[in-house]
């Protein structure tokens, strides 16, 4: 009796999965007929109603991966903040991971970035995009760095969705952000060398300081921003693929992290189509990324979140690194989490872009 389309073609012992109930089971559990074990989800990631389809893989894996390097920004004098022995830990927690796109938080503006690739990273990351402004200190704090074979089709920034400005001129927006948290969400859309095109967004929400209560109102504003980017881009594909990530600065356990991380996996309501799942909880794991210290302890903060048809691609999610141990102690005060997908063998449609709806602010891309 069949019962689903395996997604992935192989003849191994390889897991596959179903991709309508949440079932796995390997390949050789499918040709003789032994036991399968059901996947638990969380029950605030309800798992995606998917119609049955073919769905296949090339085999072709892409490691994406959110980090925010705590400061990482150049002084008023052109001085790296973090000392050498800082940064070169950065370097190697960044290397170990070999991501393919890597969503940085607290990032310096994009020469800074680029600075650090050919110094610490071999060059590796050739491409670097950051948000269209700085705050006062300079800082654009949301940068993405990709190898080469990622192409970038288009990025735009939400700032004045998140703080509508006076104008667009740059003095307003500037002011905007400094108002507002000093934080963009930035969009972006990306295309590998193989085809497969999806939708990243980079987020840092506004921090606790001053508790969390006190400042959950402007976490929940980026919240319902990225919502409404979300429905926006499943309105015009219910199959898009879209992963947003970063460092959400919320306590997914707390009555007060509670309804931002309900609004990010846009669970609130009784339709599934434009549910979010955070990729780590998939497998039913969790570990803390940040390193809090009195106030929070050490707690999730980072998250990384994929549409349902994205997270048929997803085959692992991890919190790399131990707080106490060496390069991840010196590098940052957060840990970098990865999710692994696995691309299609042949090319995907085109993701729907929010543009439709209005939202963000184009931006111009420059050599």
């Amino acid at each position: 009796m069949v019962l689903g389309v395996i997604e992935r073609s192989s003849t191994d012992a390889a897991e596959c999965r179903y991709n309508k109930w949440g079932i796995t089971m390997s390949v050789t559990q499918a040709l003789f007929g032994a036991s399968f074990q059901r996947v638990q989800y969380p029950p605030a990631s309800r798992p995606f109603a998917g119609q049955l389809s073919s769905v296949y893989f090339s085999g072709q894996k892409r490691r994406i991966m959110t980090y925010n390097v705590e400061n990482f920004y150049r002084s008023k004098v052109g001085v790296w903040q973090k000392d050498k022995a800082s940064v070169q830990a950065l370097a190697d927690v960044i290397l170990k991971q070999n991501a393919d796109i890597i969503c940085l938080q607290e990032a310096g503006d994009t020469d800074l970035m680029k600075d650090f690739n050919k110094k610490y990273l071999g060059g590796k990351y050739p491409n670097v995009y950051g948000s269209p402004v700085k705050n006062t200190r300079g800082v654009q704090n949301v940068v993405y760095l990709t190898k080469a074979g990622i192409t970038l089709e288009s990025i735009k920034s939400h700032l004045q969705d998140i703080c509508p400005p006076k104008s667009t001129s740059m003095a307003d927006l500037t002011t905007a952000i400094y108002d507002c948290g000093k934080r963009d969400i930035l969009e972006a859309r990306f295309k590998t060398d193989t085809g497969y095109q999806f939708t990243l967004m980079n987020a840092h929400l506004k921090s606790m300081r001053g508790g969390e209560q006190q400042t959950m109102a402007k976490r929940m504003n980026d919240a319902k921003v990225i919502g409404k980017i979300i429905d926006a881009l499943i309105a015009g594909d219910p199959d898009a693929h879209i992963m947003v990530v970063g460092d959400m600065n919320t306590l997914h356990k707390t009555p007060y992290g509670k309804p931002v991380i309900t609004e990010l996996t846009r669970t609130g309501d009784t339709d599934p189509a434009n549910d979010m799942t955070e990729t780590i909880l998939k497998d039913g794991k969790d570990r803390p990324t940040y390193h809090g210290g009195k106030t929070y302890g050490n707690n999730k903060l980072d998250y990384m979140f994929v549409s349902r048809a994205m997270l048929a691609r997803v085959t692992r999610a991890y919190v790399s690194g131990k707080f106490n141990q060496a390069p991840w102690v010196t590098a940052s005060d957060h840990l970098p989490m990865v999710t692994v997908i696995e691309e299609p063998d042949k090319k995907a449609n085109p993701p729907a872009s929010s543009a439709a709806s209005g939202a963000g602010t184009r931006l111009k891309l420059t050599a």
